[in-house]
């Protein structure tokens, strides 16, 4: 088996890690393994950084994917997917005493 191949399987496998994880994020939300999807997040995130630098670095068109991958994981962790009818807005007034 040729060594680029082998290359070419494990980033396709680091980006496909990237985005498992981001569900994994959003999965384990509230639970005691939050933790650990966090740390597995910023790890495969920080993987895939370097992919992209790299990619970029050496001239190559696949830095364009790496950098699509980051964006969608941003969005998916940063972004509150649940339905609007769970938002519930609760205003307290204080009355002030002076």
């Amino acid at each position: 088996m040729d060594w680029s191949f082998s290359l070419q399987c494990g980033w396709i496998g680091l980006h496909f890690l990237g985005l498992a994880t981001v569900w994994m994020v959003r999965i384990h939300a509230g639970m005691k393994s939050e933790g650990l999807a966090h740390a597995m997040f910023l790890a495969s995130f920080c993987s895939i950084v370097l992919a992209t630098l790299v990619g970029l670095k050496c001239n190559s068109t696949n830095w364009t994917f790496s950098a699509g991958i980051l964006a969608i994981m941003i969005v998916a962790a940063v972004f509150d997917f649940s339905s609007p009818k769970e938002h519930t807005m609760q205003l307290e007034f204080v009355h002030n005493r002076d």
